[in-house]
């Protein structure tokens, strides 16, 4: 496809390659802030995939207004075994290294043995960290809802 670059970020625990998908704005565009949107953190929401795969399409055919990043499918394991988990049966939205990450978990999510441990988070830590995005969207769907956390309220 024409306007869009390509990255890989790695591949999954069963060896999946992580596709991360670079839509620049046209030059003229006023900077702005750059957004990094991502789907199927959780093997069994693949609605999110079929999303951001058209939104693809649809901003190479009209650039976006600020440099924008995709990643369809973050847990491709998960995605081909609709489940949840990874290929480790860790819930990869409970890996990130947060300040509350901890091993010990309560919930019922197991957040893996250490905080980013897991493949997929770390190609998504890379994805954060090439496209110096400061909007991180990560598309979930099986509730009506907008969740949102830190410096985002306002948006």
């Amino acid at each position: 496809m024409n306007g869009r670059r390509e990255h890989d970020l790695g591949n999954t625990v069963l060896g999946e390659e992580i596709k991360l998908y670079e839509v620049p704005p046209p030059s003229y565009a006023k900077a702005k802030p750059a957004v990094l949107l991502y789907g199927a953190i959780h093997g069994d929401e693949p609605l999110g995939v079929y999303c951001l795969v058209k939104l693809i399409e649809e901003l190479i055919a009209e650039p976006p207004g600020r440099h924008t990043w995709i990643i369809p499918a973050l847990n491709l394991d998960g995605l081909s075994a609709n489940s949840k988990n990874n290929a480790n049966d860790v819930d990869l939205n409970r890996n990130f290294a947060a300040s509350n990450w901890q091993r010990e978990h309560k919930t019922g999510y197991d957040p893996g043995p250490s905080a980013e441990s897991e493949p997929e988070i770390q190609a998504l830590v890379k994805a954060i960290e090439m496209s110096q995005a400061t909007r991180l969207i990560a598309l979930h769907s099986p509730f009506k809802t907008v969740n949102y956390d830190g410096c985002a309220q306002e948006l």
